[in-house]
């Protein structure tokens, strides 16, 4: 059999193998989504908008269609109901289809931290964590002249430091989207610098795990800084 034969009958199969009801199609597309399948979930949601498009599932797969889009929320950190806990969102910005698992690993360094510090540790199991499978266009921040198609719209700020900000209604659209969510998230901005926190949000700019703690204290209790220094 060619390769060309084979792939498109491994497609038939797939195809004949998928549920029927679109509530169980979506689903089967964020299972896809955090196992770490995006161009496969990304097909079915494409599948489910074209067969399904006047349902509500069908609705929300158009959605996930686009070249900026969340593909799904998986659980990072499951202490107990969403109801009884605080749900706390794993974003980000600026990560490519092909560039997910890089996302993924700086997410899953995230709950550690909180584990480790006061007062969170005291109230661990109190937390959830949750990841949004968050699929950007491009890899950029706006600012200086130049804008980029991203799903949360990372943008440089007008401090000293150039600190990196987002759209807030961007970030809360997603939010709606992910089952028991409370509003708030941290997200991470690929190419960010430093970070911001308020309004349950807090915005960490590239790699910088260290400030993730500090963010979240403005985002989470609208504390102030307070700097030995200055």
């Amino acid at each position: 059999m060619g390769v060309l034969a084979a792939t498109l009958l491994c497609a038939l199969v797939a195809t004949t193998q998928e549920p029927s009801d679109p509530a169980a199609l979506f689903a089967r597309a964020e299972e896809l989504a955090c196992e770490g399948r995006h161009r496969e979930a990304r097909a079915l949601y494409e599948r489910l908008a074209e067969r399904h498009s006047g349902t509500p599932e069908g609705k929300r797969a158009a959605q996930r269609t686009t070249p900026s889009a969340l593909l799904g929320s998986c659980a990072l950190v499951a202490n107990g109901p969403p109801s009884k806990r605080v749900e706390i969102v794993l974003l980000g910005d600026g990560y490519e289809l092909d560039h997910q698992r890089a996302f993924d690993k700086l997410a899953e360094d995230v709950p550690p931290l909180f584990e480790r510090v006061e007062p969170f540790r005291e109230y661990w199991s109190y937390l959830n964590f949750v990841r949004g499978v968050c699929l950007s266009a491009e890899a950029g921040v706006d600012g200086f002249g130049r804008e980029y198609d991203t799903l949360l719209g990372g943008r440089t700020l007008s401090t000293d430091a150039g600190h990196v900000g987002l759209d807030g209604r961007s970030v809360h659209a997603v939010l709606d989207e992910i089952p028991g969510s409370d509003g708030l998230a941290i997200v991470l901005v690929k190419l960010g610098v430093s970070g911001t926190g308020g309004g349950g949000v807090a915005v960490i700019g590239g790699r910088d795990a260290l400030t993730t703690v500090h963010e979240w204290g403005h985002a989470f209790a609208d504390l102030g800084d307070e700097y030995s220094s200055h």
